[in-house]
């Protein structure tokens, strides 16, 4: 098995990652930091808290719970948590959010459940890919993507003032967290639930499953089909799972203006997992 976890350009890494060899549950979390700022007293934001907390429900997580229930466990501790750090809960752009794909490995099948924009892959044995989750956020963020555009044509040119520009624009796309016609996210709300996707899929032919976190999505169109996975997915294979990472950062720093592929950030955290079949 392979494992990755760099951070990007922010202060702290906000992505967790989970290798709960005991009961065969792994995966990656990608905290979202609230637009309210909010800091811990150790300096740690909702991002994080959110992003470790589910790592930790799935860390200690019962062989025979099902990966649903557990996230809701870790959903209402969320809540919980915020209530208890004084979040108006009732304003969603306040609450302290992480996209997730984990999955659990049995005998003869793989299960899984997923939300926001973290992927999950599957590899067969004639070397296809199948792509397992679909990024529930993409089109909020190349909306996004578009307004930071028109930042720039307005002669908008500092950092600051994009972010600031755009601020209305990612209070609203947070407003469509767990709602119909938006996406799922573990925020504390109820209904994640509704939202948020969960399968299996059979091990027969299975070599492969990969888990990742949107920061290596660098020069990817989510929102078109299948084949733009792959090259990354090759690569992947081909360069290791760490290696192709700090490629990617290369790359993204080589492009600090973030104009060759835009993106609001220089470098996201990067987390991933390549789980191998021990019968591959």
């Amino acid at each position: 098995m392979q494992s990755c976890h760099l951070q990007g350009s922010g202060v702290w890494n906000e992505d967790a990652l989970i290798l709960n060899e005991r009961s065969q549950v792994y995966g990656v979390v990608d905290g979202a930091t609230s637009l309210g700022g909010y800091r811990d007293e150790s300096g740690y934001t909702g991002g994080y808290i959110a992003a470790q907390l589910l790592a930790a429900h799935a860390i200690e997580a019962a062989d025979g719970m099902p990966l649903e229930q557990m996230v809701m466990q870790a959903n209402a501790a969320l809540r919980e948590k915020m209530r208890k750090a004084g979040i108006n809960t009732a304003d969603k752009a306040q609450l302290w959010s992480a996209a997730f794909a984990l999955f659990r490995v049995r005998e003869d099948w793989i299960e899984y459940v997923q939300a926001g924009d973290c992927m999950l892959f599957a590899k067969y044995e004639d070397g296809t890919y199948r792509r397992l989750t679909h990024d529930q956020v993409a089109l909020f963020d190349r909306a996004l993507l578009h307004k930071r555009q028109e930042a720039l044509e307005l002669g908008i040119r500092e950092p600051a003032e994009i972010l600031r520009y755009l601020l209305p624009f990612q209070r609203e796309n947070r407003f469509r967290a767990n709602a119909r016609g938006g996406y799922a996210v573990l925020n504390g709300d109820p209904e994640l639930e509704r939202g948020m996707e969960a399968g299996r899929i059979s091990r027969s032919g299975l070599t492969a499953i990969y888990a990742v976190t949107d920061g290596f999505f660098h020069g990817v169109d989510a929102d078109k089909q299948e084949d733009v996975w792959t090259p990354m997915l090759e690569a992947i294979d081909r360069q290791g799972l760490e290696a192709y990472a700090k490629r990617l950062i290369e790359r993204e720093q080589a492009d600090s203006d973030c104009s060759a592929n835009p993106r609001l950030k220089i470098s996201d955290d990067k987390s991933g997992i390549v789980w191998t079949s021990p019968q591959a």
